[in-house]
């Protein structure tokens, strides 16, 4: 490709990217703000605030943490880290390369709490999506509603 082109998609990149945050009228980070998104018209919740501490979205008295990942071929990855446990579910979302689904998955805080490791570095806990979470008995897989949302 040459070196207009690089350019040219950089710009459109940046562009579009500027726009989305506009239109989801939170953060910067636009594949966890897109996840919440797509959870929150799932559960007709309430969005909270960008700085609300653990939770992203409530539901009759209910907290929602959403974690999403952009990942390649495989669902096996790791989330952001957890900072705190005040929240009653997480909301897990693994989009593919171009922004389709691969995988939605809500988790009870136990089922969570029972799989992430504590990661000192960073101060909190991480959740590794491996197939025994994956699989688990507590998970409800929303795979499908996100997808019909998403319009994958």
């Amino acid at each position: 490709m040459e070196t207009n082109g690089i350019a040219t998609l950089w710009k459109k990149y940046n562009l579009l990217h500027e726009q989305l945050k506009v239109e989801l009228g939170r953060t910067s980070n636009l594949t966890g703000e897109y996840a919440e998104y797509l959870i929150n018209a799932y559960l007709r919740g309430d969005l909270l605030k960008p700085s609300t501490h653990s939770a992203d979205i409530i539901v009759n008295d209910l907290f929602y943490q959403v974690k999403s990942r952009r990942t390649s071929k495989t669902l096996n990855t790791q989330l952001g880290i957890i900072r705190s446990w005040d929240f009653d579910f997480l909301a897990v979302v693994l989009f593919d390369n171009v922004g389709k689904v691969l995988k939605a998955m809500l988790y009870p805080k136990e089922t969570v709490l029972e799989y992430a490791k504590k990661n000192r570095l960073q101060n909190g806990w991480v959740l590794s999506m491996t197939r025994q979470v994956l699989d688990h008995k507590s998970g409800t897989d929303i795979t499908q509603s996100l997808r019909k949302i998403n319009q994958d």
